[in-house]
């Protein structure tokens, strides 16, 4: 079986501009996980889609 010599490494535009985002968010944290973590469940405490639903009562009625 032959493999296929590639030189020239691909580069996919959309994987380009997603690894540029994520680098510049840990940037914006100074690349501190515990702060980044921090200020999403803080951004996901006033948005109502990510509220827990409310517990059911185990009764039968």
């Amino acid at each position: 079986m032959k493999t296929i010599d590639n030189p020239k490494p691909i580069i996919d535009p959309v994987m380009a501009e997603v690894r540029r985002h994520k680098e510049e968010i840990a940037a914006a944290f100074g690349f501190d996980v515990v702060a980044l973590g921090r200020a999403l469940q803080a951004r996901e405490a006033g948005d109502p889609r990510f509220h827990k639903p409310l517990k059911r009562s185990n009764r039968k009625r």
